[in-house]
């Protein structure tokens, strides 16, 4: 083997220990600022458990520092300063901060990329909270439909499952997408808000949150709640009949799925009346207070009353 050869191969050598030490050192950096990052939110997450806001804040200055914690830290801010006792309560930065969380931050193109690549960017969570904020507005918000509407046909279209985060005031998506194709499906059935009136999208609208809360959300009592309510005040003929919904799209081992469709059997809503089979599914089935409180509408509308 000739020198050169020999020099050649010994200089690629260098080259290539050299990018993986140089890798290796940044990946060893990038798992230090993840460990820094989960510290900071460990401790946010335990002063707004006891209502310690003020601790909070100084916390949440470290956990805005990092890109991935960014929207989320804005959010716990606006939450802060717009829910809190008077000592805390400024709603010019409580709208600031809730702006920075809906809409997301420019300079953090690999942050604003991936949620690019999801349908939207910036937290759902805040998304939709302004979006209420400008339906009906506030000291430091006129009210403007055409933005609030913008802003739920966007979450509506958003193509994520949510996920219940860790800090409770920090959901970062939840039950906000099904939400938002509701209360749209509300506005094209009664033709206001600014849009026309549509019972075909209202109904396109409804279904679709329907699938998507059997797939993702059938433990939400919120959200089963408001399905219920929806259902009892609307006379759209397009809706989805209830019983289709939970046979076909629903969580068929959620006992909120079980329970509901038992009632359809006892009732004879939508499938033959079956007593036995009603008592059957029943058997087992334990449903904790506020999801049984939150069921009354769904139940009564199966029921007929």
């Amino acid at each position: 083997m000739s020198s050169l050869l020999l020099i050649t191969l010994s200089l690629a050598f260098i080259a290539c220990q050299s990018k993986t030490n140089a890798n290796q050192g940044k990946h060893i950096e990038n798992t230090l600022e993840i460990g820094k990052a989960y510290y900071w939110h460990d401790m946010v997450e335990g002063c707004l458990n006891s209502n310690r806001y003020a601790d909070a804040m100084i916390y949440l200055d470290s956990l805005k520092q990092f890109c991935n914690y960014y929207e989320e830290a804005c959010y716990i801010y606006a939450w802060i300063y717009l829910n809190s006792s008077q000592e805390n309560y400024d709603e010019q930065k409580g709208m600031k901060y809730l702006m920075q969380a809906a809409y997301g931050i420019p300079d953090c193109k690999e942050r604003l990329n991936e949620r690019s690549a999801r349908g939207y960017s910036g937290l759902p969570r805040a998304k939709f909270d302004l979006a209420l904020i400008y339906l009906y507005g506030n000291n430091s918000v006129k009210k403007d439909e055409a933005k609030a509407i913008q802003l739920l046909d966007t979450l509506s279209k958003a193509d994520y499952a949510g996920g219940h985060g860790s800090i409770k005031y920090d959901w970062n998506g939840d039950f906000v997408g099904p939400k938002a194709k509701i209360m749209l499906a509300s506005f094209y059935e009664n033709g206001n808000k600014g849009l026309q009136q549509d019972f075909r999208k209202a109904a396109q609208l409804w279904d679709e949150a329907l699938v998507m809360t059997g797939k993702y959300y059938m433990d939400s009592a919120d959200l089963l709640e408001l399905i219920g309510k929806r259902y009892k005040d609307t006379n759209n003929p397009y809706y989805k009949d209830v019983t289709s919904w939970l046979l076909n799209d629903a969580k068929p081992e959620e006992p909120t799925t079980q329970f509901l469709l038992a009632l359809c059997y006892r009732m004879g809503r939508g499938v033959p009346k079956d007593i036995q089979r009603s008592n059957n599914m029943l058997q087992g089935i334990s449903l904790s207070q506020e999801m049984g409180d939150a069921l009354y509408p769904l139940m009564d509308y199966i029921s007929g009353r």
